[in-house]
């Protein structure tokens, strides 16, 4: 009898800190319960959608009545994301699983979750702490929207930049922390998606490591799920980029010296790559043709702007049929570095030369034109320039 108390009472224990932590989880049910109470007295309909892997669908709606409470009940097989929606307010993505029993409440300040999943209380803490980051940005945004006619604005800009970015690399470590202790959790997948404002909080070609290992968790926890197989099919995707790039650097390793460049600028006269004469230079390809290196016209221009006098320069090299079609999207985004183009458009050599699959691509060249590093996006670049320009 002594041997089998000693057995029981610990696990007795463990059962009973299980449910103290909120977990409510029935594994023979065949349902996900959500209950929402109504603080507010309004009528309106409280919508309970259901995120897909690329979209999110309504699943029900009910009014809500001064003090009464509504309840949806959810078939599921596995576990899923959800989101509540309430007078064009929406709750947090939450993880939710057969036999959780999630609350939530409408008040004042939108729709809040109050725990009982097996996941909902730890990842309400993380989304709290976004949410007041969001705020936080939002409100230096605004400061600066205000100031952007006065003088003095370009510092003001840059002072708000490095408010935003300690502000965005305080809630990335808040998203690591919580994924190493909630490892198990598929509310970690939310967690690398998510954005600040316009900003998302990790980037695929920034942090490669971490989606892989996030990859990795789902992979391991949750397989079979279809948020874990459209990830790891994402994920694929990014391992192939990856591998393309070191094939490239097989070309062209970092200290080789890249091969001159000498093609027709936007007057048709040559400029060479071996010209230049920056302590960096970015060597750029890019198509006027391509949405994504439009995109990137504007943001490499901001960091023109904030290194060109500390000798950061750039050559950008256009891929396109048409000379015309090329001078026109220079002087519509204001390229104002030297720019040349390749009538052999996506076939030309000089991709093989320089290992380039895919555009835009980004290659660092050194005073001597030796590689320094290649970069999968502008915010991979920005964040190297960042941490060795400063």
């Amino acid at each position: 009898m002594m041997n089998l108390k000693k057995i029981i009472t610990p696990l007795l224990c463990a059962t009973l800190f299980f449910f103290a932590l909120g977990c409510k989880r029935h594994i023979s049910s065949d349902f996900v319960t959500i209950q929402v109470e109504n603080g507010l007295n309004t009528r309106e309909k409280v919508v309970l959608k259901i995120v897909d892997t690329t979209h999110f669908m309504s699943f029900d709606s009910a009014s809500l009545k001064s003090g009464n409470t509504v309840i949806f009940n959810v078939p599921s097989q596995t576990g899923n994301l959800y989101f509540l929606e309430y007078s064009g307010n929406r709750s947090n993505l939450f993880a939710a699983f057969p036999g959780d029993s999630i609350a939530a409440s409408v008040t004042s300040t939108g729709v809040q979750l109050s725990g009982n999943g097996c996941e909902t209380t730890e990842t309400s803490f993380f989304w709290r702490k976004l949410n007041l980051a969001a705020r936080q940005v939002d409100s230096i945004t605004q400061q600066l929207m205000e100031l952007r006619h006065l003088p003095g604005f370009m510092e003001s800009r840059q002072q708000a930049n490095a408010k935003v970015s300690a502000i965005l690399g305080t809630l990335r470590n808040e998203a690591l922390d919580f994924i190493e202790k909630n490892e198990t959790f598929l509310g970690i997948l939310p967690v690398m998606n998510a954005r600040v404002g316009n900003q998302p909080l990790f980037e695929e070609t920034v942090h490669p490591g971490i989606f892989l290992e996030v990859d990795t968790l789902l992979q391991l926890h949750h397989p079979g799920n279809p948020h874990t197989i459209f990830y790891h099919n994402r994920m694929n995707q990014l391992r192939e980029r990856l591998n393309k790039e070191q094939q490239a650097q097989l070309r062209l390793a970092p200290g080789s010296k890249a091969p001159d460049i000498e093609l027709p600028g936007v007057s048709g006269k040559n400029i060479s790559l071996y010209s230049q004469k920056n302590k960096l230079t970015l060597l750029y390809f890019w198509s006027p043709a391509d949405a994504i290196s439009r995109k990137s016209n504007q943001q490499i221009k901001l960091l023109h702007e904030k290194y060109k006098d500390r000798g950061f320069g750039i050559f950008a090299v256009s891929l396109e049929s048409f000379p015309e079609r090329f001078a026109a999207a220079v002087q519509l985004d204001k390229m104002w570095w030297p720019n040349v183009n390749d009538t052999a458009g996506i076939d030309s050599p000089i991709k093989e030369t320089f290992g380039i699959d895919e555009i835009p691509a980004f290659l660092l060249l050194d005073e001597n034109h030796r590689l320094k590093a290649r970069f999968l996006s502008v915010q991979a670049l920005e964040l190297w320039l960042a941490e060795n320009q400063e």
